[in-house]
């Protein structure tokens, strides 16, 4: 069953969260694995997860400190698109006002890759890092909130 461009499976309750299959640029993996910061806003990680609620699927797009292990952004919506994870961005760069040289960690999926969000981050002075293909450990922190 496909929803929205999402994959749905009849038997289990899931969602694939990740549509790595597209044409925009990767960014290198800055963050290794190391989930350690020493001050805020130097690495922020990012991941999106879902709620079956009564009324249908909620996603959720948050965005955690890596510090503080704090969220400092969310976004949550009926529909799993770019204004998801740009609301999330946009929340956690208003309430944080991080300098340059933040690294913005994340996965390989469309929407973090796309055009709107690339933009966003080049503006605000963040520096991309994303996930190496199929491997969750890249993103354990967040994925385990």
């Amino acid at each position: 069953m496909r929803e929205a461009g999402i994959r749905v499976s009849s038997r289990r309750r899931f969602v694939v969260t990740t549509d790595s299959n597209h044409d925009d640029p990767i960014a290198l993996n800055l963050l290794r694995q190391d989930f350690q910061a020493a001050a805020l806003n130097q690495k922020w990680v990012t991941d999106i997860t879902y709620v079956d609620s009564p009324e249908g699927w909620l996603y959720l797009a948050a965005i955690m400190d890596l510090s503080s292990r704090r969220v400092v952004g969310w976004a949550m919506e009926h529909r799993m698109d770019r204004s998801l994870v740009l609301s999330g961005l946009d929340l956690a760069l208003n309430n944080q006002k991080p300098e340059n040289c933040l690294i913005h960690h994340r996965d390989r999926g469309s929407l973090y890759a796309s055009a709107d969000s690339r933009k966003v981050m080049s503006k605000a002075g963040i520096i991309a890092s994303m996930s190496r293909r199929s491997d969750g450990y890249d993103n354990a922190v967040i994925a385990s909130f």
